[in-house]
């Protein structure tokens, strides 16, 4: 599931899915920290790099 929110904030700018990504991983380590979720899945998700422009 963090992969397709990921990708599909990827599509729109690279820079939103990297915030996305810090957001919502603090998100989930604060819920880690107080027992909701055992595991930060948004640790797993590799770097997310550049795409290059599609050439006309």
């Amino acid at each position: 599931m963090v992969h397709r929110l990921l990708d599909a904030t990827q599509h729109e700018t690279v820079s939103g899915a990297r915030t996305t990504k810090v957001v919502s991983s603090g998100m989930i380590r604060l819920a880690a920290r107080h027992g909701a979720v055992a595991v930060n899945p948004v640790r797993e998700v590799g770097q997310i790099k550049d795409t290059p422009p599609a050439t006309p």
